[in-house]
């Protein structure tokens, strides 16, 4: 054999090695390699109702020369599976996994996760999301308001489906408040809901709930709170007092003032203090021209407990009624060196 035949030989018999080489390396790479950034999808549905359900088919892919085995499917929320998950995506195929999520949070953003569980590879994620159409307010706040006038609030009941919705009944606890309800002149689907508060709310802060009940098929019952603060005649500023850390034998004073809400000249009937020997309350004294007052409130460090938690109670005369305003103490007993 010829010096030339021998080199053409080798020479042709070391690239087919190469070449051979080359292919077995890029095949175990692309097995090595996952796919979970090219195959995790998600589907963002927009808004949608409490009730409805949102359906999507995924299609997976398999870029690689090798099959991806599927060990187990998890999820992360009340998302189902139309039909069962084939075990093993094909080598260069793809397969289809319809999902269904059913929208039960009334206001909320959803993010449903399908998790596929690869063998030998990252887990991938199909990911459904969106917002849920906010049904109903939740609180109706009305803030602070004065007594014997009108504060009224409106929201509007959405329907769940392309019917019209009838709200059937409304029950207002405790009687804070009186519930007028009809159609909405915006969306005929819709139902309008007027709360208003009665003229002798209690003084103080309130949170009632309100029954709706209608004939919608998703969700007939509704919940809604209603809250606020009514003020009192007489509000004392602070109403809570922190006296911080007292020893033993010391005393601290702390200055509240009692300020009339409606403008109403009122007087200090008596005052009522708890415990006795540890809090006591100074004559008040006029302190403005709308007539407040203010009222020195000391404290002793002998409470028997290391944490004080007292209670002012200033029974103030205001258009000849007696009214309380509430005052709370807060102390800590220093510790010895």
């Amino acid at each position: 054999m010829s010096a030339l035949r021998r080199r053409t030989i080798i020479l042709i018999v070391g690239v087919y090695i190469v070449v051979c080489v080359s292919m077995i390396c890029r095949n175990r790479i692309g097995a090595r390699t996952t796919p979970s950034q090219i195959v995790s999808q998600q589907y963002d549905f927009g808004q949608g109702r409490v009730g409805e359900v949102i359906e999507h088919e995924f299609v997976v892919n398999n870029p690689f020369k090798v099959p991806v085995h599927i060990d187990k499917v998890t999820t992360n929320c009340s998302c189902t599976l139309a039909r069962k998950v084939p075990q093993v995506i094909p080598t260069s195929a793809s397969c289809s996994i319809p999902v269904q999520v059913k929208l039960n949070k009334d206001g909320d953003y959803i993010g449903a996760a399908i998790t596929l569980h690869l063998r030998e590879h990252d887990p991938i994620q199909l990911i459904v999301r969106g917002m849920v159409i906010r049904q109903l307010p939740g609180t109706i706040s009305f803030g602070k308001i004065k007594r014997g006038k009108c504060h009224k609030k409106q929201f509007i009941v959405r329907s769940l489906n392309d019917k019209p919705l009838n709200i059937l009944e409304a029950n207002a606890r405790d009687g804070l408040f009186t519930v007028d309800y009809r159609r909405s002149s915006t969306n005929l689907l819709d139902a309008l809901v007027s709360v208003q508060l009665v003229n002798d709310v209690p003084d103080g802060y309130f949170d009632v709930p309100l029954e709706i009940i209608t004939d919608d098929d998703v969700a007939p019952i509704k919940w809604i709170r209603i809250q606020g603060y009514a003020m009192r005649p007489v509000e004392a500023e602070p109403s809570i007092l922190m006296f911080g850390t007292i020893a033993l034998n010391e005393t601290k004073t702390r200055v509240i003032r009692l300020r009339p809400t409606y403008g109403d000249p009122f007087s200090v009937d008596h005052v009522e203090v708890a415990p006795q020997d540890v809090i006591e309350c100074n004559e008040p004294q006029i302190a403005g021209p709308d007539g407040s007052m203010e009222m020195p409130i000391t404290v002793k460090g002998n409470f028997p407990s290391r944490i004080l938690n007292g209670t002012v109670n200033i029974y103030v005369k205001v258009n000849e009624e007696i009214r309380k305003c509430a005052v709370t103490c807060y102390a800590m007993r220093k510790r010895p060196l």
